[in-house]
């Protein structure tokens, strides 16, 4: 089980609505092995206007493992928004998130993060 909490930088981008993350809680759970495995979870995003959008995640993990021993690892999520406070109370869409972490030889800390995203969301009547 886990927990992180996000907080949004100066340069976080609006949504289609003009506003900006300003935090995010997520709880989840993780079946892993040598960073192998699948997680779960929910999250809480919080913008700056006080509204939060309430999601579901599930995701896949895979690390390799090079000869000089230095590593690879791959996260591949996919969030269900299913609504959320304010604005939001109807919100619903979908987030499909990419991540890979290089790991040197022995490090607790990654030396590169890269990440891309994509997705959609609508409001429901």
């Amino acid at each position: 089980m886990y927990e992180i909490h996000s907080v949004a930088g100066p340069n976080a981008k609006p949504n289609c609505e003009g506003l900006k993350d300003k935090e995010i809680w997520t709880h989840g759970y993780r079946d892993y092995r040598d960073r192998n495995g699948r997680s779960w979870g929910y999250s809480v995003t919080i913008l700056e206007n006080g509204d939060k959008i309430y999601s579901e995640y599930s995701g896949v993990t895979e690390t390799t493992v090079a000869p000089d021993g230095s590593t690879k690892t791959a996260i591949e999520t996919v969030a269900n928004w299913t609504g959320g406070t304010g604005r939001y109370q109807t919100v619903r869409g979908i987030a499909r998130n990419h991540n890979l972490w290089d790991w040197a030889k022995g490090e607790s800390k990654p030396t590169s993060v890269h990440g891309s995203g994509d997705g959609e969301y609508w409001f429901e009547k």
